[in-house]
């Protein structure tokens, strides 16, 4: 009697085989994508950590000092500034915010420095509750007050942030030229390509509390995600190459 073996596994077919090399490396291309753009963030971090950390103890220098450096070609992120003007007479704007883990709104509202021209300024934060709109931002007597605070940018929207609604006074994201739209009937130049974040402390007991952001508390783990979606690519190929080499033996 002629002893039964079990049947060969079958080889994969060309097709499938095909179709199933394109799927692999669509995948590999998306997650070593993913890995890559996690290393650009990480450089991307390095350097504004780098920044602030070089300008944290910098003494705050005129609006005319910074704006010179920077038709130089200087980068003058989170530098340290002084102003003396007064807030416009228009609503604030209220940006949602996280602060000690609880939902806040900052109060953006633009300033007419001495200078001449027009900056956006984050007064600090209030209470979610209180539906801050316009305020006590009206200088005092009409006359003029000093501040310091430090340049900011204005952000990029990911792909979840909520859009907008000026409509409702709701801003999720710093939108300098929207947040400047009732400055533009001002006759003066208003400065659009950054804010200022007020510091400590406030003009009033009632008014928005100052809550400059501190960059040095601010997670880095890129580099950490970078190695996991690679790590997640090599483990995709070694499946890859581990099931062609099964399916291909006799």
């Amino acid at each position: 009697m002629t002893p039964s073996h079990p049947p060969a596994p079958a080889r994969p077919r060309p097709q499938k085989l095909i179709w199933l090399t394109v799927a692999t490396v669509a995948a590999l291309c998306v997650l070593v994508g993913l890995g890559g753009w996690q290393l650009q963030r990480k450089d991307w971090k390095d350097d504004l950590l780098a920044r602030f950390e070089e300008r944290v103890d910098e003494a705050p220098v005129a609006l005319e000092v910074l704006l010179a450096r920077q038709a130089g070609g200087e980068d003058i992120r989170y530098a340290r500034v002084e102003l003396t003007g007064h807030y416009l007479s228009v609503p604030a704007r209220r940006l949602y915010d996280l602060h000690d883990a609880k939902p806040v709104w900052r109060i953006m509202v633009p300033f007419a420095e001495s200078g001449g021209r027009i900056v956006l300024v984050d007064r600090g934060v209030v209470a979610f509750e209180a539906r801050y709109d316009d305020g006590d931002h009206a200088p005092p007597d009409g006359g003029d007050i000093s501040l310091t605070g430090r340049l900011r940018q204005g952000d990029t929207p990911g792909l979840f942030t909520p859009d907008n609604n000026p409509s409702a006074n709701e801003w999720y994201w710093r939108e300098i030229d929207a947040m400047l739209a009732d400055a533009t009937s001002y006759d003066a130049p208003v400065i659009s390509t950054f804010l200022i974040e007020h510091e400590p402390p406030a003009a009033t007991p009632l008014s928005p509390q100052p809550a400059p952001a501190d960059l040095s508390a601010v997670s880095n783990r890129h580099f950490e995600y970078a190695l996991t979606w690679f790590g997640l690519a090599a483990a995709l190929l070694g499946v890859y190459a581990a099931f062609v080499r099964t399916r291909s033996r006799p």
